[in-house]
């Protein structure tokens, strides 16, 4: 998941995504307008077709003026 905060510390936004299975984030980047976000899933996404083929790896762009 992620937050926002406000200066008091107050939630402003979040945002919560996962699968129903165990789910790791192993890398975190920031750069001045965006936030990276990837890992493994055991669980499946959405369009997946192959629903047991053990882990899948992701990447979440996620964009800091729309967050």
């Amino acid at each position: 998941f992620a937050i926002k905060l406000d200066s008091n510390g107050t939630i402003v936004k979040q945002l919560q995504l996962g699968s129903e299975r165990t789910d790791s984030t192993s890398t975190l980047s920031i750069t001045a307008d965006k936030v990276y976000i990837g890992g493994t899933t055991e669980g499946s996404f959405v369009q997946s077709k192959n629903t047991d083929a053990g882990a899948d790896a992701y990447l979440i762009n996620v964009s800091k003026s729309a967050f």
